[in-house]
């Protein structure tokens, strides 16, 4: 047999070879995070887009700096206990975490990007709440988006979330009116009359005290001020199924870091798929660097392969 006849075989056979080491790897890589990568991962960051706005993901993406996004899940209509549909749930969800001076810069960048949904706390420690209402009040001025475009959300962080030299209420006032204080100061940061989904930032300190804040919420909710619901930061499957069972309003959303730390909140999240709530997922990325690897060893490997396969190619053709 020619040694050019030799070549061409292996020119042809070397990318299924490549392809088979390929698999082999990610089936090695899944076996060894058996116990630690969660089932239906993939189905923990989609969700619906927000209701006629498509993250185009063709576009040039934010900067890293401006990228830190809030995975949700599911993907029908939501409906509150009135049985009125209302808007589609956003997919990914901007987060403005430690953004501090560059939020309004990032925010703005963020929508014109494609995003239409924006989380914010009223917590002034890791939040500029003002810097996203500004962000929003230009982006409206300026006809690139309405408010009924952009889904809000934000946070009532206690006074143990909060900077003791900056907190955004009155820290002598009882909780309930605490929890008031906060939702007008977030009006009031975000130039808006209603926030689209309002979030516990933690349980607090006592089951009693965490029904308390929700009772207050739910107040929030019957008056119109709120179209949503939700906690954070909720780790304790018990907490959570003690929240739902005495709620009035259900919570639409739980937003959890997502780790390995926590086994991927794998019973929380059953939990959520079971009773229609929403998990949001954040430091999905940041959290799990020991997958990113992988990911990035698997890709290196399909390059190679590439490039194995063109440099036989231009063997044979020389």
């Amino acid at each position: 047999m020619s040694k050019s006849i030799l070549q061409h075989r292996l020119v042809r056979f070397l990318p299924l070879l490549c392809s088979i080491i390929l698999v082999v790897t990610l089936f090695i890589t899944l076996i060894t995070d058996s116990k630690s990568i969660p089932r239906s991962a993939s189905a923990t960051s989609i969700a619906p887009l927000t209701k006629g706005h498509h993250l185009r993901t063709s576009q040039k993406i934010a900067s890293p700096s401006a990228l830190n996004t809030i995975s949700t899940t599911t993907s029908t209509t939501m409906q509150q206990s009135s049985g009125t549909a209302r808007r589609f749930l956003p997919e990914l969800i901007y987060g403005t975490a430690w953004k501090k001076e560059r939020t309004q810069q990032l925010v703005e960048l963020a929508v014109k990007t494609g995003f239409r949904a924006i989380d914010t706390a009223c917590q002034p420690k890791h939040y500029n709440e003002k810097g996203v209402g500004d962000a929003l009040a230009k982006l409206y001025s300026e006809k690139i988006v309405t408010r009924e475009e952009i889904f809000l959300q934000t946070k009532f962080t206690s006074i143990n979330g909060q900077d003791p030299n900056n907190i955004p209420y009155d820290r002598n006032a009882p909780l309930i009116e605490q929890v008031k204080q906060s939702f007008a100061k977030s009006q009031e940061n975000l130039q808006t009359t209603y926030i689209d989904s309002l979030v516990m930032h933690s349980p607090m300190s006592t089951v009693q005290d965490t029904l308390m804040v929700w009772k207050q919420f739910e107040e929030f909710y019957q008056n119109g001020l709120v179209r949503y619901l939700g906690i954070s930061n909720c780790y304790q499957l018990t907490l959570l199924k003690q929240l739902y069972d005495n709620a009035i309003i259900k919570p639409t959303f739980l937003q959890n870091r997502f780790y390995h730390e926590t086994h991927y909140d794998r019973e929380i999240r059953e939990f959520c798929q079971q009773h229609d709530i929403h998990y949001q997922s954040f430091w999905t990325l940041t959290a799990n660097p020991h997958i990113l690897k992988r990911l990035v060893h698997c890709v290196s490997l399909l390059a190679l392969s590439d490039f194995l396969s063109l440099s036989l190619s231009l063997l044979v053709q020389s």
